[in-house]
Protein backbone atom coordinates (compact mmCIF):
# COMPACT_ATOMS: atom_id res chain seq x y z
CA UNK A 1 0.00 0.00 0.00
CA UNK A 2 1.37 3.39 -1.15
CA UNK A 3 1.95 5.76 2.03
CA UNK A 4 -0.65 9.27 1.61
CA UNK A 5 1.24 12.74 0.42
CA UNK A 6 0.90 15.94 1.24
CA UNK A 7 2.09 18.84 -1.26
CA UNK A 8 2.86 22.46 0.26
CA UNK A 9 2.70 24.63 -2.74
CA UNK A 10 4.56 27.88 -1.35
CA UNK A 11 4.11 30.85 -3.75
CA UNK A 12 7.18 33.24 -2.59
CA UNK A 13 7.97 37.02 -4.04
CA UNK A 14 10.81 38.60 -1.68
CA UNK A 15 10.79 36.07 0.81
CA UNK A 16 14.45 35.85 1.13
CA UNK A 17 14.28 36.57 4.95
CA UNK A 18 11.28 33.68 5.20
CA UNK A 19 12.77 30.48 3.37
CA UNK A 20 14.95 29.04 5.78
CA UNK A 21 12.65 29.49 8.92
CA UNK A 22 9.75 27.82 6.77
CA UNK A 23 11.86 25.08 5.50
CA UNK A 24 13.23 23.96 9.07
CA UNK A 25 9.67 24.73 10.33
CA UNK A 26 7.98 22.82 7.70
CA UNK A 27 10.45 19.76 8.12
CA UNK A 28 10.41 19.64 11.46
CA UNK A 29 6.23 19.19 11.65
CA UNK A 30 5.91 16.78 8.56
CA UNK A 31 9.19 14.60 8.86
CA UNK A 32 7.43 13.93 12.65
CA UNK A 33 4.23 12.55 10.52
CA UNK A 34 3.53 9.28 9.12
CA UNK A 35 3.25 9.95 5.52
CA UNK A 36 5.21 11.78 2.85
CA UNK A 37 5.20 14.94 2.04
CA UNK A 38 6.91 17.59 -0.76
CA UNK A 39 7.31 21.06 -0.52
CA UNK A 40 7.09 23.19 -3.65
CA UNK A 41 8.50 26.25 -3.67
CA UNK A 42 7.50 28.70 -6.73
CA UNK A 43 9.34 31.92 -6.98
CA UNK A 44 7.10 34.50 -8.61
CA UNK A 45 9.61 37.08 -9.60
CA UNK A 46 11.09 38.03 -6.91
CA UNK A 47 13.49 41.46 -7.14
CA UNK A 48 15.57 40.21 -3.34
CA UNK A 49 17.28 37.20 -3.08
CA UNK A 50 14.79 34.64 -2.69
CA UNK A 51 16.11 32.69 -5.43
CA UNK A 52 19.59 32.21 -3.69
CA UNK A 53 17.87 30.72 -0.76
CA UNK A 54 15.54 28.71 -2.67
CA UNK A 55 18.92 27.28 -4.63
CA UNK A 56 20.59 26.65 -1.48
CA UNK A 57 17.75 24.65 0.18
CA UNK A 58 17.08 22.74 -2.91
CA UNK A 59 21.15 21.78 -3.01
CA UNK A 60 20.63 20.02 0.10
CA UNK A 61 19.47 17.29 -2.04
CA UNK A 62 16.29 16.29 0.18
CA UNK A 63 13.95 14.68 -2.24
CA UNK A 64 11.10 16.83 -0.51
CA UNK A 65 12.12 20.26 -2.37
CA UNK A 66 11.18 21.27 -5.38
CA UNK A 67 11.55 24.90 -6.72
CA UNK A 68 10.32 26.58 -9.87
CA UNK A 69 11.23 29.94 -10.99
CA UNK A 70 9.40 32.50 -12.82
CA UNK A 71 10.69 34.67 -15.23
CA UNK A 72 9.37 37.81 -13.53
CA UNK A 73 6.28 38.29 -11.18
CA UNK A 74 2.99 36.90 -12.93
CA UNK A 75 1.35 37.18 -9.62
CA UNK A 76 0.30 34.55 -6.74
CA UNK A 77 -2.68 32.89 -8.33
CA UNK A 78 -0.39 32.12 -11.27
CA UNK A 79 2.38 30.47 -8.71
CA UNK A 80 -0.58 28.81 -6.74
CA UNK A 81 -1.44 27.38 -10.74
CA UNK A 82 2.07 26.24 -11.19
CA UNK A 83 2.39 24.76 -7.94
CA UNK A 84 -0.60 22.17 -8.76
CA UNK A 85 0.81 21.49 -11.94
CA UNK A 86 3.83 20.33 -10.05
CA UNK A 87 2.22 18.50 -6.95
CA UNK A 88 2.01 14.72 -7.04
CA UNK A 89 0.49 14.55 -3.21
CA UNK A 90 -3.02 13.36 -2.76
CA UNK A 91 -3.88 16.42 -0.41
CA UNK A 92 -2.31 19.66 -2.04
CA UNK A 93 -2.36 23.02 0.41
CA UNK A 94 -1.20 26.57 -0.17
CA UNK A 95 0.80 27.67 2.65
CA UNK A 96 3.14 31.30 2.67
CA UNK A 97 6.68 31.44 3.23
CA UNK A 98 6.18 34.44 5.91
CA UNK A 99 4.57 31.25 8.06
CA UNK A 100 1.55 33.14 9.06
CA UNK A 101 -0.61 30.03 8.54
CA UNK A 102 1.32 27.03 10.52
CA UNK A 103 2.60 23.92 9.52
CA UNK A 104 1.24 22.21 12.87
CA UNK A 105 -2.40 23.40 11.08
CA UNK A 106 -1.61 21.93 8.18
CA UNK A 107 -1.07 18.25 9.75
CA UNK A 108 -3.82 18.49 12.00
CA UNK A 109 -6.11 19.22 9.57
CA UNK A 110 -4.96 15.96 7.35
CA UNK A 111 -4.95 14.34 10.17
CA UNK A 112 -8.92 15.38 10.53
CA UNK A 113 -9.31 14.66 7.01
CA UNK A 114 -7.33 11.14 7.57
CA UNK A 115 -9.44 9.95 10.88
CA UNK A 116 -12.80 10.82 9.21
CA UNK A 117 -11.69 9.31 5.55
CA UNK A 118 -13.32 5.68 6.39
CA UNK A 119 -16.62 6.57 9.08
CA UNK A 120 -18.91 8.48 6.13
CA UNK A 121 -18.94 11.75 8.46
CA UNK A 122 -17.37 13.60 5.39
CA UNK A 123 -18.53 12.84 1.93
CA UNK A 124 -17.00 14.32 -1.54
CA UNK A 125 -13.85 14.75 -2.89
CA UNK A 126 -10.94 16.32 -0.78
CA UNK A 127 -8.65 18.97 -3.85
CA UNK A 128 -6.96 21.43 -1.10
CA UNK A 129 -6.80 22.62 2.00
CA UNK A 130 -5.50 26.21 2.99
CA UNK A 131 -5.64 27.77 6.10
CA UNK A 132 -5.14 31.11 6.21
CA UNK A 133 -4.75 33.71 9.16
CA UNK A 134 -7.85 33.11 11.33
CA UNK A 135 -9.47 31.44 8.30
CA UNK A 136 -9.45 27.67 7.56
CA UNK A 137 -10.42 26.76 4.04
CA UNK A 138 -11.25 23.26 2.36
CA UNK A 139 -12.10 23.12 -1.70
CA UNK A 140 -13.68 19.98 -2.15
CA UNK A 141 -15.20 18.88 -5.49
CA UNK A 142 -19.11 17.65 -4.69
CA UNK A 143 -21.02 14.95 -5.77
CA UNK A 144 -22.76 17.35 -8.13
CA UNK A 145 -19.30 18.04 -9.57
CA UNK A 146 -19.35 21.96 -8.19
CA UNK A 147 -16.76 23.10 -5.75
CA UNK A 148 -18.09 23.61 -2.36
CA UNK A 149 -15.84 26.38 -0.32
CA UNK A 150 -15.83 25.59 3.68
CA UNK A 151 -15.13 28.40 5.30
CA UNK A 152 -14.69 29.91 9.24
CA UNK A 153 -18.11 29.43 10.43
CA UNK A 154 -17.74 25.55 9.30
CA UNK A 155 -14.69 25.10 11.23
CA UNK A 156 -14.24 24.73 14.65
CA UNK A 157 -10.96 24.76 16.90
CA UNK A 158 -11.16 24.30 20.54
CA UNK A 159 -7.06 24.74 21.23
CA UNK A 160 -7.03 20.64 21.45
CA UNK A 161 -8.73 19.60 18.30
CA UNK A 162 -9.64 20.94 14.94
CA UNK A 163 -13.16 20.07 13.22
CA UNK A 164 -15.10 20.20 10.23
CA UNK A 165 -18.58 20.87 10.85
CA UNK A 166 -20.56 20.17 7.17
CA UNK A 167 -23.66 18.09 6.10
CA UNK A 168 -23.04 14.53 5.57
CA UNK A 169 -24.00 14.73 2.19
CA UNK A 170 -21.99 17.99 1.48
CA UNK A 171 -18.57 15.89 0.72
CA UNK A 172 -16.40 12.73 0.87
CA UNK A 173 -13.14 12.11 1.43
CA UNK A 174 -11.62 10.09 -1.27
CA UNK A 175 -8.01 9.23 -2.24
CA UNK A 176 -6.86 11.48 -5.14
CA UNK A 177 -5.65 8.92 -7.61
CA UNK A 178 -4.90 9.12 -11.35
Amino acid sequence: MNKMKLSLVVPCYNEEDNIWDFYHAAKHVFDAEEYEYEMIFINDGSKDKTQEALESVFNLHEACVVVETFSRNFGKEAAIYAGFQKATGDFITVIDADLQQRPETVARMVKILQDNEEDGTLTGEVKFILYKGDHYHLTVLSDWDENVFVDTNDVWDDGDRVGITIPPDAIRIVKITD
